[in-house]
């Protein structure tokens, strides 16, 4: 983790410095937790400070948090705004698909799921188990964060979810209900799914999206499209086949398909298997792992490393 702050004992982590933060009650709702915002009433909780910087969105009408303001200056949140301004495709060091990053690390860029699959294991204060974070400045887990958020009756089934959308009339939707309307008939297939994409056929799922969008044929099957950026080896596929491929591994040199897509290269079965069961102390770390590659300083396991066997 890079250095970003100075202290008597030298340059210290963001993580680190967080910790030695004094803790603030929030004037609003009076828990005593790391201060995100300071004003004339006192200091503010980030949730508190969300909950009140929140206006009806002029889009779907949920409220939420400001994302932009259109040319007419009315709010516009997050999930609205990305729908009118897709993120580019990169692809994803662990799954080695074209999504849109989640995060950039140095290793390169993480999509949305392999980044949840990379957060960290905390004690949660709440319930008390070690769990994957749900939100990082207060060390909660993911289960305890959905259930600190705001539930409604859905106007559509009646059931008592978190709220995922807001139909014009500002009645609240839950996440099955909204996926239910938002879905139409496939030009495809004619099943009613989720809509991936459009052109002048109509909508498309994602599953024949896949096999009609436009760009070259794959080299290897001659079907499907190829994605849009190559493999390693510069052989344009699609995503089938180049999850299929015989390719070297860059460990071993053994043409194999290729079971993970590491920051090195595409890694055959037999080198994963070999990483996952061998088992030593980390020199990072110190936790007893599973052996990534070995080092001067000793052997370092996958989480230090940055991979992930999910």
């Amino acid at each position: 983790m890079k250095a970003t702050k100075n202290s008597p004992q030298g340059r210290v982590c963001y993580t680190c410095h967080r910790k030695t933060v004094p803790r603030e009650p929030c004037w609003m709702c009076g828990k005593v937790v790391l201060a995100a915002a300071h004003t004339e009433e006192g200091a503010w909780c980030e949730r508190c400070r969300r909950t009140h910087l929140a206006e009806p969105c002029s889009r779907c009408g949920q409220t939420a948090p400001v994302t932009v303001r259109d040319d007419e200056k009315r709010p516009v949140c997050r999930r609205c705004w990305q729908r009118g301004h897709q993120r580019p495709l990169r692809r994803c060091i662990d799954c080695g698909e074209d999504k849109p990053a989640a995060r950039l690390i140095e290793d390169g860029p993480l999509c949305e799921k392999c980044d949840n699959r990379r957060a960290p294991e905390v004690l949660c204060p709440r319930c008390g188990k070690t769990r994957k974070v749900g939100i990082l400045s207060t060390g909660v887990c993911r289960a305890c964060a959905q259930q600190a958020g705001p539930r409604q009756p859905c106007h559509n089934c009646g059931r008592t979810r978190l709220v995922a959308y807001r139909d014009a009339d500002g009645e609240p939707w839950c996440d099955g209900c909204r996926r239910q309307t938002l879905a139409e008939p496939c030009s495809g297939c004619g099943v009613h799914k989720v809509v991936c994409a459009r052109d002048h056929n109509g909508p498309w799922c994602k599953a024949c999206w896949e096999v009609v969008r436009p760009g070259p044929p794959c080299t290897d099957c001659g079907q499907r499209p190829s994605m849009s950026v190559p493999a390693t080896d510069g052989v344009a596929r699609c995503v089938p086949c180049y999850l299929a491929a015989q390719v070297p591994c860059t460990r071993c040199g053994t043409t194999a398909r290729a079971e993970r897509h590491w920051p090195e290269g595409p890694v055959c079965l037999s080198c994963v298997d070999a990483v996952r069961l061998t088992h030593e102390h980390c020199h990072c770390c110190g936790q007893l792992a599973a052996v990534f590659r070995r080092e001067p300083a000793g052997p370092l396991c996958p989480d230090c490393a940055g991979v992930t066997f999910s």
